[in-house]
This record gives structure tokens, sequence and C-alpha cells, in this order.
């Protein structure tokens, strides 16, 4: 079992939660927090539930598609065994955004920084 941990910025908002609570889907949301949650059961899921970010030695990202739409958490395994989640969009194009990227990754910088998250 990991701890699974949301990234939480310096004025206290925690946008993984906030990309949870504003999906319009409650289904696909009910989704996400299951992958999540198997996620801390298990600490890896292979492909095409989850995959490394090309380019990025730590960050990963969690793989949900409903009612078409596709959804993308991204994550890292951090010191602790814990896993931290950075940030999460819904994808709408072939290609991950490589703003999507440096958003998580330097949510990732700031945390291993100064240890910024909330508990799930």
């Amino acid at each position: 079992m990991f701890a699974v941990f949301f990234f939480k910025t310096e004025k206290d908002r925690v946008p993984v939660r906030e990309f949870l609570d504003n999906l319009p889907d409650p289904r696909a949301k009910a989704q996400i927090i299951r992958a999540i949650q198997r996620l801390g059961e298990v600490g890896f899921l292979p492909e095409p539930f989850s995959r490394a970010i090309a380019g990025s030695r730590k960050l990963r990202e969690l793989r949900i598609t409903h009612g078409g739409n596709i959804y993308r958490v991204f994550y890292s395994l951090v010191p602790g065994g814990r896993i931290l989640l950075l940030h999460g969009f819904v994808k709408k194009t072939g290609k991950t955004p490589p703003n999507e990227i440096r958003v998580a990754e330097a949510r990732l910088k700031q945390y291993l920084e100064g240890e910024h998250e909330e508990k799930n």
C-alpha cells in the first residue's frame, strides 16, 4: 500500500482535487478516483493505465478514457514511497501538450524544494 498525496500550492490550492471537483461527468470522476486508488494499492500500473513521460525521469501519467474523453493525471513517486498527484487535465490532442508537462514538472520541482502536499 502506497500513501497518495495531492500537491498543494503555496496559496493552499490543490490542483488535482480542483480538477476532479470541476469535472462535469460524475462517472468520469469516479473512474479517475478508482484509478488513483488502484495506483495507491499497487504503486505501479502498467500500460495502458499508466506510463512514463518521455524525457522525464520522475514524471508518470495515469491514463483514463471515459465517454469519449481522455483524462490524464500526472504523478511522481517521491521519497518515502509516496505517490504525489501533481496535475490533471482533459487531453484534446494526440500528443500530450508540452505545457501540461511543464506544469507538472514545475510542481514536482516546487514540492521537492519545499514539501507542499495534502493528504488524500
